[in-house]
């Protein structure tokens, strides 16, 4: 996905869009693009809000984890890893816009933020386990936002919640169609800074440091490697039924 910057006083926003009207792919270009957005920002002294606006988003791609090597894997999750703490550490509240279904990593975006917002086009899913994969990174973060009992049914059903159901289990905020910044957060804009930086403070929060071997130790999984190589050459995972 293309990441760009808009300045407007006392706000910004970090756009998330795809190449074109295919679901955007969150990729080590995607995560680097979005750090060095963060660092830049950070340094805006009379920045009060960040607006993070998110087209449709498929996740990682696939295809491109089949190939990557172990070295680069550890690489790419830790890297993952540390955005996910920067966005939740970022010194002003961070609003996640979700605009289109998002899914896999950009649920991480959303629930290290501080508020999510969804829209009509809005819609929700985790899918990992039908392509071999498993929410390792983002599940302490989505597990801040939504029951236990809740996440894994997500997870293991993969179903796809739109945004009034999304809303009903807390996995968003509030629904807000656009444009521009949202009005029912104008409060925000004249909050003070200091007190921004301690209520955020006093509700910080840190995955266990052991959640990127995990993550590591499921990729090397002899399963999961020829599964996600039958992805990438067949595009589906070899000796799966379509159903009963």
């Amino acid at each position: 996905m293309k990441v760009s910057i808009e300045r407007h006083p006392h706000w910004a926003c970090i756009f998330l869009k795809g190449d074109g009207p295919a679901p955007g792919v969150v990729d080590a270009d995607t995560l680097r693009d979005f750090r060095d957005a963060l660092e830049e920002l950070a340094s805006t002294p009379d920045l009060r809000c960040l607006l993070v606006e998110a087209a449709a988003c498929g996740g990682a791609s696939l295809p491109a984890l089949s190939r990557v090597t172990g070295d680069e894997m550890l690489g790419q999750a830790t890297l993952f890893a540390a955005l996910l703490q920067s966005i939740h550490d970022f010194r002003t509240p961070v609003v996640f816009w979700a605009r289109g279904h998002q899914q896999g990593a950009a649920l991480g975006l959303a629930t290290a933020s501080d508020i999510i917002l969804g829209d009509r086009t809005s819609a929700f899913s985790l899918p990992e386990a039908t392509v071999s994969m498993a929410p390792i990174l983002i599940s302490p973060w989505l597990a801040r936002r939504v029951a236990p009992a809740l996440f894994r049914r997500l997870a293991l059903s993969g179903a796809v919640l739109d945004a009034d159901s999304a809303l009903r289990i807390g996995l968003i905020d509030e629904i807000y169609n656009g444009p521009g910044f949202p009005p029912q957060l104008a409060r925000i804009l004249k909050s003070s800074p200091a007190s921004v930086r301690k209520i955020k403070n006093l509700s910080r929060f840190t995955p266990p440091p052991e959640i990127v071997q995990e993550f590591l130790d499921f990729m090397s999984n002899s399963q999961v490697q020829e599964d996600l190589a039958t992805i990438a050459a067949e595009g589906s995972p070899t000796g799966r039924g379509e159903g009963p």
